[in-house]
């Protein structure tokens, strides 16, 4: 197998957000979308196979999901809303179906999930919740997404199949790690690791894994050996686009600084 690939979204003076890819050590970095500000394109999310991505754009106006090849090649609209915002998507472990936020320019509202090769929408969660980040269990049976109308809110889990979300954490941007035992989240503009049992519920205290007041940290996601995290960085007193993408060895600790950006998105190994 290949070496896997991070994707991520960069904002240009020029043409807005577009995503871009790049090799785990920061290297090769390649952009992959393009278009004025009006055709921003964001939240990039591989599919388990490491050769398609699904991305965020919003050039009618609205979030409309779209799929592309790795390269950006072979583009096509798969959902086609058009009074509704659609955001963050996130593949199953088959390669089938696509779990979004869906929402109005205000917000996110719902969970949805889209089938790749019909494009058929079925609704997951109910309106209202302030439903977004959806994240799908490598074994298929778990979504983990931040609910903001909870009490209390934060990351709940919901069984694919029936039944209603439970609350498992305080945080945003769940990221499953590629054996189901680990969840890496946004808390507190830090990122933390929790140990997860097979019935969704905390396996032990959550482990803060990054560390600095001047920091903000989001967006985490697991290298395909579940020994790394990517993530975004920002400094807390400077305003405006200064993300960075960062990767952490979660054995050593060690930091390296791969590039600007947000939103990364680690590809399983091609």
């Amino acid at each position: 197998m290949g070496e896997s690939q991070i994707a991520f979204t960069r904002s240009l003076p020029e043409m807005g957000e577009q995503v871009f890819t790049m090799a785990p050590d920061g290297s090769d970095v390649r952009q992959v979308t393009f278009g004025g500000p009006r055709g921003e394109n964001s939240s990039p999310a591989w599919g388990p196979d490491g050769r398609r991505l699904a991305v965020v754009s919003r050039r009618n106006g609205y979030g409309s999901l779209y799929l592309m090849s790795a390269d950006g090649s072979g583009e096509q609209r798969l959902t086609t809303g058009e009074d509704t915002d659609d955001a963050w998507p996130a593949w199953d472990p088959d390669g089938t179906r696509i779990a979004f936020a869906r929402g109005n320019r205000v917000g996110p509202d719902a969970l949805f999930v889209v089938d790749v090769a019909s494009g058929a929408v079925e609704q997951l969660t109910s309106h209202g919740s302030l439903d977004s980040f959806p994240a799908w269990s490598p074994d298929a049976t778990l979504i983990a997404f931040r609910r903001g109308f909870a009490k209390p809110p934060g990351i709940h889990l919901l069984l694919l199949g029936g039944g209603e979300p439970w609350f498992l954490v305080p945080g945003g941007d769940p990221s499953w790690s590629p054996t189901g035992d680990r969840l890496a989240f946004s808390h507190a503009e830090r990122i933390w690791v929790l140990a997860v049992t097979g019935e969704g519920r905390p396996g032990d205290e959550a482990e803060q894994v990054t560390h600095g007041l001047q920091w903000r940290d989001s967006h985490p996601t697991w290298s395909p050996d579940g020994q790394s995290l990517a993530f975004a960085r920002s400094r807390t007193e400077l305003p405006g686009d200064n993300e960075r993408i960062m990767r952490l060895d979660l054995d050593t600790g060690d930091l390296t600084d791969l590039a600007e950006g947000q939103e990364p998105d680690w590809s399983p190994a091609m």
